[in-house]
């Protein structure tokens, strides 16, 4: 013998579900390297659990930095130059039509980025600073792949804050490159993954037979 309680609810009036209990409307800002740096131009992608807009604002005078919108893909991207000591926030709607923000992280006072591209088989990067400090005068790009070591570029930045070039994209093979940015010290400053080759990678399924038998109600095996 066991009990049990069953709770029958009517249908012309059905339970109402609470904010708290409904899914929640999500945006979140992710730093191309990781992290922003001040007066550079930073690369910023964003995920949104469902479409909506946003405004970027700088949190002190309300000044309109950007506006962005999640399509249905969910994710997308902007760039700009943060200020030093400035806060920026988003202010979104969610579900519920209540007004949300998120914050992004707050920008470094000085540092180095960097940016990368793929386009017309080449891998393009640009790196910048904005400290003259020692060891900024030479910056080092690690290209890994499973903490193997691909490429290795040593960049001279002591003649300007800006350096742009490419490298073949085949050049770093297949699958998920790790790049990450050091000093001079080797020190990690930014760091990301990106696929160099676009539809490199390629899955071939293999299937083999270890036992077989035609019969009726044989037994396979694969």
């Amino acid at each position: 013998m066991y009990s049990r309680v069953l709770i029958v609810y009517d249908k012309a009036n059905p339970p109402l579900l609470s904010r708290t209990a409904q899914e929640n409307t999500t945006l979140s800002f992710y730093p191309e390297g990781g992290n922003l740096v001040a007066g550079l131009t930073n690369y910023v992608a964003y995920k949104g659990s469902e479409p909506m807009a946003a405004a970027i604002t700088e949190a002190s005078s309300g000044r309109l930095i950007d506006s962005v919108f999640v399509n249905e893909s969910s994710v997308g991207q902007f760039q700009f130059i943060p200020e030093s000591g400035k806060k920026y926030i988003a202010t979104w709607k969610d579900k519920n039509g209540d007004l949300q923000q998120t914050s992004l992280p707050q920008a470094l006072p000085y540092g180095a980025s960097l940016h990368t591209e793929l386009a017309a088989g080449k891998l393009y990067y640009s790196v910048q600073k904005n400290t003259d400090a020692a060891n900024y005068d030479t910056l080092y790009v690690l290209f890994q792949n499973n903490q193997h070591e691909l490429l290795r570029l040593s960049i001279a930045m002591n003649r300007g804050s800006k350096t742009v070039n490419n490298i073949p994209a085949d050049s770093l093979g297949a699958g998920m490159v790790q790049v990450s940015l050091f000093d001079a010290k080797w020190n990690l400053l930014q760091q990301k993954f990106i696929q160099a080759q676009e539809g490199a990678v390629q899955w071939q399924p293999q299937v083999n037979i270890v036992e077989k038998n035609l019969a009726a109600k044989g037994k396979n095996v694969i």
